[in-house]
């Protein structure tokens, strides 16, 4: 009987171990072939931002030299195309790798797609990155934009003229920016807006919500599951906000006619004012703590 079970035992022993050595063989494989190396493009005559990857981060810089180039520090197996055509410069990548790197892929470095752009005003746009960050800076204007990231974070200060599409799963997202209308969603990924902005739109499930010094001309909507919401010093003319656990808290510039809701949670709250702007927070267990600035 022992021999039954010693002979199982062995085998799987032997099995788990020829397992563990392939898998360690395999990244370590894919580690040593795989090299950074940098390529540089020429661009023009663009007006529309195109650019995808998996785990590069995205960046966007004005040019200094009035010139317009894409510079790649990439994995050598898997570069990025780099053409302009209908004026959209597009950027994605081109994945050279066999199944056995696929399945054990692993990159011992940092990878960056750093556009410099001499002109700092763009038409509809899209930057969709996986696991990498996006960062755009204050200096550029687009009409509309879209940005995807999975567990990639956003820092996002340009200036949209019209619609404004931000979305992520874990990654953080962190917008400062003049638009008329946001819409920022996310899993578990905090989100932070500081913003002047017609309507806001935004929708967590664990990932807490913070506005600064935000002005909404017309709607504000936020929605979140256990995500807390913090107002700070923000305001807009009509107000819904829903949470489940997540408390909601924060100071408003103006007095509001107040509709609160919450089944277990504190309330605190300013006497509402008749005929005032609508101000609608509904949570289950979170408190409600809100002031109005002096």
């Amino acid at each position: 009987m022992k021999k039954a079970i010693l002979i199982p035992l062995i085998v799987g022993g032997a099995l788990l171990t020829s397992t563990v050595a392939f898998f360690v063989t395999g990244v370590i494989y894919s580690a040593n072939t795989a090299k950074l190396v940098t390529n540089e493009y020429v661009v023009d005559n663009f007006s529309k931002l195109n650019v995808e990857t998996t785990t590069a981060n995205i960046e966007v810089r004005v040019s200094e030299e009035k010139i317009s180039k894409v510079i790649c520090m990439e994995n050598s197996k898997i570069p990025h195309l780099v053409n302009v055509e209908d004026e959209t410069l597009t950027i994605k990548p081109d994945d050279k790798r066999n199944w056995f790197d696929k399945a054990f892929s692993f990159t011992p470095y940092e990878t960056n797609i750093i556009i410099y752009a001499s002109s700092t005003n763009f038409l509809a746009s899209n930057f969709k990155a996986s696991t990498g960050n996006i960062a755009v800076p204050k200096d550029f204007v687009f009409t509309y934009l879209n940005v995807e990231t999975s567990t990639g974070d956003s820092s996002l200060k340009c200036q949209v003229l019209d619609e404004y599409n931000v979305t992520a799963s874990t990654g953080k997202v962190n917008v400062e920016t003049i638009a008329k209308n946001l819409n920022v969603t996310t899993s578990t990924g905090n989100i932070t807006v500081s913003a002047t902005l017609d309507n806001l739109n935004i929708s967590a499930s664990t990932g807490s919500v913070t506005l600064n010094n935000t002005l909404v001309g017309k709607n504000l909507k936020i929605k979140t599951s256990t995500g807390d919401v913090t107002l700070n010093d923000s305001d807009a003319s009509s107000i819904d906000i829903e949470t489940s656990t997540g408390y909601v808290k924060g100071t408003l510039l103006t007095y509001k006619l107040f509709d609160v809701k919450t089944s277990t949670g504190k309330v605190n709250i300013p006497p509402s004012i008749l005929g005032g702007n609508p101000c609608n927070i509904k949570t289950s267990t979170g408190d409600i703590n809100i002031t109005i600035k002096e």
